[in-house]
């Protein structure tokens, strides 16, 4: 990625909001707003949107139904998918129903979204999609058994597809953000067993409120692909299941192993990938 000045880089900027009524994302367009951006935001419902619709320019979609996501322009620079839930629990308490409905929003609904504006990129005309992920798509702990799978799934998708994506004219982000004081954070709270209070209760200091999110990754987008919300988030990115001394072992090699993969893969991936692929020969949606 380039890095740019922070700011020079959003000013003019057409950009999305993926669920934006409420939360990260309606202080996502809150803040580029401020930084001089032309902002879209998006609800499964445009009457939880009446407040806003002096300020930004609205749009419906659900991102669980792909005509829903077909339907939505893509003359944007910028898209955020913040769109998302959790419905925590305790591990006997599962439901495969909910499982599937928490698979379906936060993973399916951002490979919706991403393949729909693929399909509207070109290396001439690069567009930047930004993915919403979790510290639990790094590691997890009781009470989101249901959850975190689905960030996790969404985590592995965008180390999977970002070269490729790249590539093709779609610019792609992942920010791993921590606890976020949001009207679902609220709702959470309700399903949520003690001991995942518990051991989550540090990270609801001030760094926590929706506006200093946002802004964290917005300052954060010009110079990296990879944001994360915090330093314990950080920690999360680098940890590691210690069972014996070759795991010691591993973990002290592991930094020098994953560079020397990761600029392997990009190499073959460069080197080998199709050529009509190259020249943008994706099928264009008719």
């Amino acid at each position: 990625m380039v890095w740019y000045k922070r700011s020079s880089y959003y000013p003019g900027k057409r950009i999305l909001i993926i669920g934006g009524s409420s939360g990260l994302g309606l202080s996502l367009a809150k803040d580029a707003k401020s930084r001089g951006c032309k902002v879209t935001i998006t609800a499964r419902s445009l009457s939880s949107m009446e407040a806003l619709q002096k300020e930004y320019a609205l749009l419906s979609v659900d991102i669980t139904d792909e005509k829903s996501v077909a339907s939505l322009p893509t003359d944007f620079d910028m898209i955020f998918c913040c769109a998302g839930y959790a419905l925590p629990s305790l591990a006997k308490d599962i439901e495969i129903l909910q499982v599937e409905r928490q698979l379906n929003c936060n993973f399916l609904g951002p490979v919706r979204v991403y393949l729909h504006f693929l399909q509207s990129a070109s290396p001439k005309h690069r567009k930047h999609l930004v993915l919403i992920a979790s510290t639990l798509a790094l590691h997890s702990f009781g009470g989101y058994g249901m959850y975190a799978p689905s960030k996790a799934a969404l985590s592995s998708f965008y180390e999977a597809v970002e070269c490729e994506s790249s590539m093709q004219g779609l610019d792609l982000s992942i920010y791993y953000v921590s606890t976020i004081q949001s009207p679902g954070f609220i709702e959470e709270q309700k399903h949520k067993p003690l001991f995942t209070k518990k051991i989550e209760g540090s990270s609801m200091g001030t760094d926590s409120l929706p506006d200093n999110r946002a802004k964290h990754l917005l300052d954060s987008l010009p110079s990296t692909r990879i944001v994360y919300s915090d330093f314990i988030t950080r920690l999360f990115s680098k940890s590691a299941h210690i069972c014996s001394l070759a795991d010691i072992f591993a973990v002290i090699i592991s930094p020098v192993f994953w560079l020397g993969f990761k600029i392997f893969s990009y190499y073959m991936t460069h080197k080998y990938y199709p050529k009509t692929a190259k020249n943008n020969g994706l099928k264009k949606k008719e």
